[in-house]
């Protein structure tokens, strides 16, 4: 919290943040601190994961989903995101599509990459 009160926008001070209070169970301090990163930085990756991973642990999968798509849109080689990807599709039940995420996360390469998804969720 000191660093963001000299730097109170810096994106990776605002997702090492989230990251923190998620980990605490702080977890809507954790998403308000990853959706106000990404108003800085709407291309920063571990910001969508972050805000996922907040959105997952409250309960809401369906809504974490299209935020590790857009982590995979902006890089599908980074394997958490295919992890939270496939976390959220678990706990939405397509099993199938999350074993499919977990290949892709250990591989490196897969037919999964070519067609991540591309759009960014509503804020």
């Amino acid at each position: 919290d000191q660093g963001l009160t000299l730097d109170a926008g810096n994106p990776g001070l605002l997702r090492d943040r989230s990251a923190a209070l998620c980990h605490l169970g702080r977890l809507e301090e954790s998403l308000a601190a990853a959706e106000e990163g990404l108003a800085a930085d709407p291309d920063d990756g571990l910001l969508w994961m972050a805000k996922g991973e907040a959105l997952r642990s409250l309960g809401r999968p369906e809504q974490a989903l299209p935020c590790y798509e857009r982590a995979l849109a902006l890089d599908a080689g980074e394997p958490a995101f295919w992890h939270g990807r496939g976390a959220a599709l678990t706990a939405l039940g397509r099993t199938d599509e999350a074993a499919e995420c977990e290949a892709c996360a250990g591989s490196g390469t897969c037919r999964m990459m070519a067609a991540a998804p591309a759009g960014a969720p509503a804020g």
